[in-house]
């Protein structure tokens, strides 16, 4: 579809509707202009700062694109924030109920829900405006008016790229991620579609025309533990840029009975998002092995592969261990994913994985240091890999023979001949985080199999994909990590061409696990000052998981300036009554360093609570917490 096309549906999409009501005559600006999103630069997108304009015509009266972008500096204040949702500001008088309600809680920021599940609550020229919205209002300026008014500032939030949840009329059938059997992703949206970019930053830039102090970022990534997307489109760009189809990283297999995936009763309830997890790291090395559930161990054959995770202590039938056991001593290669902790309730397993004990490290940076292992099996592979991560690591090393160990002496990387079989121990989480696509790991990973399974002439155990593929196995996660980032990139150009000093923000954290399991990269949109500050949705009732979410959150943060604008999302939603509860919450997130909280949602403030607020740890009014000055453009 050419841009002209694609405004002409804009256009009749939001005209439809606001016919019936106010003929246009309150719509305020202009139609905004497209952007070349698809060829202008080596990012995609419009240069903030090099003089580059954007395309099309912007509204009479407003800024020329920005000659250099802000930057937030921490000042000092705290930010004291809510979501809203529609209904809190649908109408004059329900506006002043919200704003009386803000600043009673001693709030400085409110964040209204601008998109769903109603569309516009502006008067858009490019979806249909709120049908509850009475003819000629304009909801959002008029909360920025009053709020303003009360010292409070707007960041509307913004739901992106879940389609299926906003239900646009203007979004066509081939936006739609789809899966490697072409089957649609829910309703998730495809980040790399020049049309979804274009409506997405069309959006943006009528929100930054409202008078609001910033545009929030909300589902702003892919769904969890994903796989997508499989498109034309997406196939096709992605072959241009890196020599191979993804979707041959799906598809391509030969054989594919000498490798297996061992599913527990524990994947298929609690473990099913770790469970995902090593599907995905298998793909990223090259694999996409049949499952395997327990109940038919004893019928596989010995000429296997077969992986298996998270063995841990009673997670695991007395059973299954016994059957493994057998499987290895008839000839198989048992392939474990995270530390076997199984050895703690069966001696017979301490023997089988030469491995013992019990142990556990959350998130910690490590180095991985590889050793020489037998056949030349770990040679070309990097000595020392540096490494986030975490894991139940057995911690005593018996009778295995040690591929590679952490920094702390603890065994990494074991194998162990067993019988007519053998044994490969990942003792660690290396389908999390960092080390999920680390080429080193993936290579060490693939070569251990290959060796394996090659002493024992088990064939068929890896994926005949192309060599550029076979290369750079973890590249289709990377690129769609980018795609998603030049997404966020793109609308804030967007914004910021109408607006410069507009501020950009997201619902969404800065924990690593993130690029892996969302293909968002909080962080990085943070250093480059792409987004302006992340609000990490720690929805939790429980402090001891929170304090460990927190932790997780601000790790990999080390510039002390952007700790600073990493603010804690709470789900009060999640039992309104707790009063005390949530206090604790807002001093925990105090205590561990964050300057500030986001409340979800608004409408989920008892009285109790915003006197509670006022009279405790909101008792002082307080600024936000940074002040705007230009960006140095690298």
């Amino acid at each position: 579809m050419s841009r002209s096309a694609f405004w002409v549906i804009a256009c009749l999409c939001a005209g439809s509707l606001a016919a019936e009501t106010d003929k246009r005559e309150e719509l305020g600006p202009a139609r905004v202009g497209t952007f070349d999103v698809a060829t202008s630069g080596a990012e995609g997108v419009p240069l903030i700062g090099d003089g580059a304009e954007p395309q099309g015509v912007l509204t009479p009266g407003l800024p020329r694109p920005a000659a250099r972008a802000y930057r937030l500096v921490p000042a000092p204040g705290e930010f004291r924030g809510a979501w809203l949702h529609w209904q809190d500001y649908l109408t004059p008088a329900a506006i002043a109920r919200t704003v009386d309600k803000a600043a009673r809680a001693r709030l400085n920021v409110l964040l209204p829900l601008a998109n769903y599940p109603d569309q516009a609550m502006w008067r858009s020229l490019t979806i249909p405006v709120n049908p509850r919205v009475a003819p000629g209002f304009d909801p959002l300026r008029e909360l920025v008016a009053q709020a303003h008014a009360a010292g409070i500032q707007v960041h509307p939030y913004l739901v992106t790229l879940n389609g299926g949840l906003t239900k646009h009329p203007c979004i066509r059938p081939d936006w739609y991620a789809v899966d490697p059997a072409g089957n649609r992703v829910g309703g998730w949206l495809n980040p790399s579609h020049p049309e979804v970019r274009e409506f997405l930053m069309a959006l943006v830039t009528e929100l930054a025309q409202t008078g609001v102090d910033g545009i929030h970022y909300d589902y702003i990534r892919h769904e969890y533990d994903s796989d997508y997307d499989y498109g034309e489109t997406t196939r096709r760009r992605f072959t241009a840029e890196h020599g191979f189809d993804p979707l041959d990283l799906r598809t391509d297999t030969v054989g594919g009975d000498g490798m297996r995936l061992l599913q527990t009763s524990f994947h298929t309830g609690p473990g099913a998002s770790l469970f995902a997890q090593q599907k995905q790291f298998l793909r990223n090395a090259g694999y996409q092995p049949p499952v395997t559930p327990e109940r038919f161990l004893g019928q596989l054959p010995a000429e296997t592969v077969l992986v298996a995770g998270n063995l841990y202590y009673g997670k695991v039938k007395f059973e299954t261990l016994d059957k493994l056991l057998d499987f290895v001593e008839r000839g198989g290669v048992l392939v474990v994913l995270d530390g076997p902790e199984a050895t703690a309730q069966s001696r017979r397993m301490t023997e089988l994985f030469g491995l013992g004990g019990k142990g556990y490290f959350d998130r910690r940076s490590t180095t991985l240091t590889v050793l020489r292992g037998p056949d030349g099996v770990t040679e070309g592979i990097q000595r020392q890999i540096d490494l986030d991560v975490r894991g139940n690591a057995c911690p005593t090393l018996g009778d295995a023979k040690l591929l590679a160990l952490f920094d702390d002496g603890t065994p990494a990387v074991v194998t162990k001949d067993v019988g007519r079989g053998g044994v490969v121990v990942f003792n660690f989480h290396c389908y999390q985080g960092e080390a999920a696509d680390n080429p080193e790991v993936l290579q060490l990973f693939s070569r251990l199999v290959d060796w394996q399974a090659e002493r024992r002439g088990i064939q068929n155990t890896t994926r005949r994909y192309g060599e550029a593929a076979r290369r750079s196995p973890s590249a289709w996660l990377r690129w769609r990590v980018e795609e998603v980032t030049r997404l966020v990139r793109a609308m804030t150009a967007a914004a910021r061409s109408v607006r410069p000093d507009i501020i950009t923000s997201a619902a969404g954290g800065t924990q690593r696990e993130d690029l892996h399991r969302l293909k968002r990269d909080g962080l990085g949109w943070l250093r480059r000052n792409e987004v302006q500050f992340l609000c990490p949705m720690a929805y939790t009732t429980d402090n001891r998981v929170l304090a460990r979410r927190l932790d997780d959150e601000l790790a990999p943060v080390t510039e002390p300036e952007l700790r600073q604008m990493v603010f804690v999302g709470i789900g009060v939603y999640k039992s309104p009554k707790l009063t005390q509860r949530w206090l604790e919450q807002i001093a925990l997130a105090r205590s561990r360093g964050f300057r500030g909280v986001c409340l979800f949602a608004f409408e989920d403030l008892t009285e109790s609570l915003i006197n509670a607020l006022a009279a405790g740890p909101f008792r002082e009014p307080a600024p936000v917490p940074w002040q705007q000055v230009p960006a140095v453009e690298p």
